[in-house]
């Protein structure tokens, strides 16, 4: 539950980040779950809870989204059957993450061979190539090329 937690604070830190309005996030839910974050996100005059708006004031602070998270575990204990409310925020979000994501494309999985000649890779970028193009994986990746041959 509480790597659920983390995942719905990350994404609303990533909400305020951008601007965006709290009751946006929260309007994103059903009424059951929208009537149970309310109150723990917003005053009852529509103004951010403290935490909240410490949060929205510096969203890449690990100790501000920790706050946040541990709001929302006290509140479970208190109200076990709220677990439901967490589910569903953790599922929504994750299925609006995954419609979000963007295809990257043009990706080599192994080793471009020229043999001394030009290699065209994706949408017209050219490379021309004197020397050796090693691509090993996503995390390490070696170029062996003279600058010089780049177009």
């Amino acid at each position: 539950m509480e790597t659920m937690i983390a995942s719905i604070v990350a994404y609303l830190a990533g909400h305020l980040s951008k601007n965006k309005s709290i009751k946006d996030f929260i309007n994103e839910f059903s009424s059951a779950t929208v009537t149970w974050i309310s109150p723990l996100f917003l005053k009852a005059d529509g103004t951010l809870e403290p935490d909240i708006k410490k949060l929205a004031a510096n969203t890449s602070s690990t100790a501000k989204k920790k706050r946040v998270e541990t709001l929302l575990i006290s509140e479970l204990e208190d109200a076990p059957h709220a677990e439901a409310y967490i589910k569903e925020m953790y599922e929504k979000l994750q299925a609006k993450n995954s419609a979000d994501t963007r295809i990257i494309k043009n990706v080599v999985y192994g080793t471009i061979e020229t043999n001394g000649g030009s290699s065209i890779v994706g949408d017209n970028s050219t490379i021309i190539n004197r020397g050796n193009i090693n691509i090993r994986d996503l995390h390490s990746t070696k170029l062996d090329l003279d600058i010089g041959s780049l177009k």
